[in-house]
This record gives C-alpha cells, structure tokens and sequence, in this order.
C-alpha cells in the first residue's frame, strides 16, 4: 500500500488489483500481530514518525542500539536519547564518519554530538567504508529496519517507510550485527569532533545551520 499510495502521487495512476493488494485471509484480532510498515509522507504538525520515535525511545527500559546512515538529530530527538540515558537506558549509535557520502551531514553532526556524548550517549564510528543502514533496536525486543534517518528530512520532509517487528529473535539478530559491527568501529571522543582549521570550523557551523533541511 505505500509503495501504491507513492506511484499514485508520482503518476497519478492508481495501481489496483490482485497483484498490487492480493487477498489474504486476515488473522484473529486476537492472534499476535509480529510486524507491520509504517509509511511516512509529509505532514502538518508532528508526523507518524515522529511519534513513533518519541514512544520507542521513551519506552525502552534497558538498551537501544541505533545504525543510522545520516545522523543529524534535532534538538527534540537529541533530548529523547539524553533522557533515555538519565533513565538508565544503555544509548549506543552507530553511524559513518568522514567516510560519509554527505560530508555535511557529519559536520552538522560535529556541532551536535558532544553533548549527546557528554550526556552518557555512547557514538561509534564505522571504519571500513560508508555504512548505509537504518535500524533501531530497543531492549532486544523489537526492531524497525528501513529508510528512517532520525533527521528533521526523515521525520517532516521525506516519504520514508519502515518495518516495525516485535520479534524477539530478528531483534535480537540485529543486535548481534551492530555488536559485530561495533568490531570495525571507534568511538568518538571530544576532540574527534575539535575542527582542525578555520574551514572545518566554517563546515561545522555551515552544517548546524542546515540541519533543518538534511
């Protein structure tokens, strides 16, 4: 249905039948409803995205591990990982670095990070090349993976779909592969994020500046 509702506002052609939506028989209201996509266009006022965000990290009790391909947090998600942290809850992200497709992601990042990091928010940098995966794991019980960056783009601005699992086993897979890939990763520190020059200063502030529409 969302890539149907999408084609349809890009074409204006609306794609129907077996094909598109084949029947299935629809399970019991009582039976266990494992996943499901949420689809995201832009909206007016807070959109799904962001409410869904806002209930996953505010409900996690243990951990969260988050690979995200564009991490430039607002200062609304900034203060949700802040605040999972004061509960308790173990904040670990795992993005790309200097290495990143769009650098002007990771200076806006630069601006931003050091006081997720000195709030108890643990970032990592993959090393090996560019890392292009969105998921997001909390208490090793249900996951999402999908097109979501957690940016201003992805929350208010883009369409973005994802799949929603409560699946012990996938969650539980998926952490797996970001401990496996915290193996290829440094962490940041306060003065990987120090600019090396005027320029990368400028870069920095240039990014912060834009991060309302990366």
């Amino acid at each position: 249905m969302a890539f149907s509702k999408n084609w349809a506002e890009a074409t204006g052609e609306l794609l129907v039948g077996d094909g598109i939506t084949p029947y299935t028989d629809a399970p019991p209201p009582e039976a266990p409803q494992a996943a499901g996509v949420m689809a995201c266009s832009p909206s007016l006022g807070t959109t799904k995205a962001e409410r869904f965000f806002f209930l996953a990290i505010t409900s996690a009790r243990e951990r969260i591990h988050i690979t995200n391909a564009y991490f430039a947090p607002t200062r609304d998600m900034r203060w949700l990982l802040m605040n999972a942290v004061d509960r308790g809850v173990d904040v670990r992200i795992l993005i790309p670095g200097a290495n990143t497709d769009q650098p002007l992601v990771w200076h806006a990042g630069r601006a931003v990070y050091g006081r997720l990091m000195a709030a108890g928010v643990r970032i990592y940098v993959y090393q090996p090349a560019m890392i292009h995966a969105k998921t997001f794991v909390a208490d090793s019980c249900w996951a999402t993976v999908g097109t979501f960056n957690l940016d201003n783009r992805s929350m208010k601005l883009n369409d973005e779909v994802a799949l929603i699992i409560r699946d012990e086993s996938i969650a539980r897979c998926l952490d797996a592969q970001f401990a496996d890939d915290l193996r290829y990763a440094t962490e940041l520190h306060a003065n990987d994020l120090a600019p090396g020059s005027w320029l990368d200063w400028v870069k920095i502030r240039t990014g912060r500046l834009l991060t309302p529409v990366l």
